[in-house]
């Protein structure tokens, strides 16, 4: 018998990302409701926000969200996302740091006349 080795394995560990806030948003019907990261927030450990990537699985109803049905957490940060309706809604989404994916949640959406 022989014996070889020794050897070295590395594993790769990445935790999931984590909803942090998600507050939901109030706004006025008569203008576009900006989603911000104080409202809505993830983070991951070993990931940047701009890689954190929402994902809408159930989208509202009265209304719509301007970047669609997929965007990142960067765009949160940097202000971009926004709600445009008339009337109170919700919408359901998911998160994923392209390795693990939590969720779903609900986010509100409160609109004042």
């Amino acid at each position: 018998q022989e014996t070889i080795g020794p050897f070295v394995m590395y594993a790769q560990v990445s935790d999931p990302p984590e909803v942090i806030t998600n507050l939901g948003a109030i706004g006025d019907a008569n203008s576009a409701i900006v989603i911000t990261s104080s409202l809505l927030g993830a983070s991951d450990p070993d990931d940047l926000t701009a890689g954190l990537r929402y994902t809408v699985i159930v989208p509202p109803v009265s209304g719509y969200l301007n970047l669609g049905t997929s965007f990142t957490q960067g765009q949160i940060d940097e202000g971009l996302l926004a709600y445009v309706g008339g009337a109170s809604d919700q919408f359901q989404f998911t998160l994923t740091d392209g390795k693990s994916t939590v969720g779903p949640f609900t986010f509100l959406i409160t609109v004042t006349p």
